[in-house]
């Protein structure tokens, strides 16, 4: 377990840093018209994908282990469900681009067809490595899929493709991708789909399809809204601050529930519920620990951020990176914490609830703030939804399985981010790539000195006891040695 989580942490973290270097490449070349074409269609791909697709996927994860001997007659079944959306799918996808007024987007719609299946294809098979416990090739695929955007992308922008660059640059790294993988296909072909089986997959994966749907609308909804208001140079504006704390937080806090949660399990089915409970609240408090203090950072160092990173044109994007960090805090610590009621408490239907919460208060508030607020409103559309999600799964999940949080530490880590807060503070001002390096070592540094001062979770403790674990071994030696005696 914990050889593979260190796995996929890599297969995931490495991506994610070239998907953090895609964005500060892609926003240096790129005027934020463009750019907001090109994450209009990302964002459109990535709904319409978890809408018409997500159900064969969460489908291929949750059965192919009864199958593992003989896969090939569900991955025939799967197959033939793939080929049915596709061509049903890009019927509607090319009628949607030979009837677009606007001639720019009849051909980005166009191109977002083949992108479409090449992205539901390599997701596909990206679940059937996880159900074969394949992590290292899972992370060799996730990396051609990223270095493929970040490298032939940006050699396509140069050539002067605009928006096609960076999303030509995608197709081909999918496309590469897949073909690593054709494979793992040998000997399936598509077969006239089992009525029962097909019932069996629809009944699972429709009402995780509808979660995941949700989610992902809460993300790209204010998007499209922008679009309709202010147009495609505010989205892409928007899009690039948004992507770029998106990114790095999710990552930071997805670690904590690689990690955490498998424990959490272990604890609940060898030792009890308190046990489970006592780790779940150790989870909590790494993932305020770690997002307490990214979303102050990111706040206080939001102007040298947005200027090193993204660039002069989109200076705008620095007035929602505070309440994007904040947003990405919430939603967080409701996926890897609060949501966490559902599945320890097997009743993962309740959080439909508090997704469609999330979706619904964020799309009314992005309606109402968004004409007058322009991407501040989409900003705080998207945290006042997951502020709402985490209200009601906090109230929904004690259904399922009591979340606590210990109140004492949990005050304690507001301190030490306060503490790291007025360090920030004094050298907030200088702007530069060695500025923004030394700023984030003060703050670690601060926020580290504060955490060991307050004696968070018992911090100075543990510390102490690791120390003389490790010194162990030298004075056993000094001890044996001649002069020790």
């Amino acid at each position: 377990m914990l050889r593979h989580s260190l796995i996929y942490l890599l297969a995931r973290g490495v991506p994610a840093l070239l998907n953090f270097a895609s964005i500060a490449v892609f926003t240096r070349m790129l005027a934020p018209e463009t750019y907001g074409q090109y994450a209009l269609v990302v964002s459109g791909l990535t709904l319409v994908n978890i809408l018409v697709f997500q159900w064969v996927r969460v489908s291929l994860v949750r059965y192919f282990p009864a199958h593992v001997d003989d896969p090939r007659p569900l991955m025939s079944l799967l197959l033939s469900l793939m080929a049915l959306l596709g061509l049903g799918s890009g019927a509607v996808g090319l009628a949607l681009a030979a009837l677009w007024p606007d001639p720019v987007w009849q051909g980005l719609v166009g191109l977002a067809v083949p992108l479409l299946w090449l992205t539901a294809w390599l997701d596909l098979n990206l679940e059937l490595l996880r159900s074969r416990l394949e992590p290292l090739r899972y992370g060799l695929i996730y990396l051609v899929r990223s270095a493929g955007t970040l490298v032939l992308g940006t050699a396509l922008i140069l050539w002067g493709l605009g928006a096609y660059g960076p999303l030509l640059g995608m197709g081909l790294g999918l496309l590469l991708g897949g073909v690593l993988l054709a494979g793992d296909w040998r000997g399936v072909r598509p077969v006239r789909p089992d009525p029962p089986m097909l019932r069996t997959l629809l009944a699972y994966g429709l009402p995780l399809t509808g979660t995941f749907a949700l989610d992902a609308l809460i993300e790209t909804g204010g998007r499209f809204m922008v679009a309709h208001f202010h147009g495609e140079a505010v989205v892409g504006v928007y899009a690039a601050g948004y992507d770029l704390i998106q990114n790095a937080m999710t990552l930071l806090l997805f670690v904590v529930n690689l990690a955490a949660f498998p424990l959490v399990v272990r604890a609940l089915e060898g030792q009890g519920m308190k046990a489970a409970k006592e780790r779940l609240e150790h989870n909590g408090l790494l993932i305020l620990g770690l997002g307490l203090p990214a979303a102050a950072g990111i706040a206080l160092l939001a102007p040298n951020i947005t200027q090193t990173v993204l660039g002069v044109r989109y200076a705008e994007a620095q007035a929602i990176l505070p309440v994007v960090a904040a947003a990405m805090l919430v939603a967080g610590f409701k996926r890897f914490h609060l949501d966490l009621a559902y599945q320890l408490g097997q009743r993962t239907y309740l959080q439909l609830y508090n997704v469609a919460a999330a979706a619904l208060t964020s799309l009314l508030l992005g309606w109402w703030l968004i004409p007058g607020l322009g991407v501040l409103g989409a900003a705080w559309a998207v945290l006042g939804g997951y502020l709402a999600g985490a209200v009601v799964s906090a109230a929904l999940g004690r259904l399922a399985f009591a979340v606590s949080l210990p109140l004492l530490d949990s005050l304690k880590l507001l301190a030490a981010t306060g503490f790291m807060a007025a360090a920030l503070w004094v050298g907030r001002q200088p702007v530069g790539v060695l500025e923004l390096l030394v700023q984030i070592g003060v703050g670690v540094c601060a926020y580290l000195l504060a955490c060991y001062a307050l004696d968070v979770a018992g911090l100075r403790s543990r510390l102490g006891s690791v120390m003389d674990r490790a010194s162990a071994p030298l004075r056993r030696l000094v001890l044996s040695s001649p002069r020790g005696r």
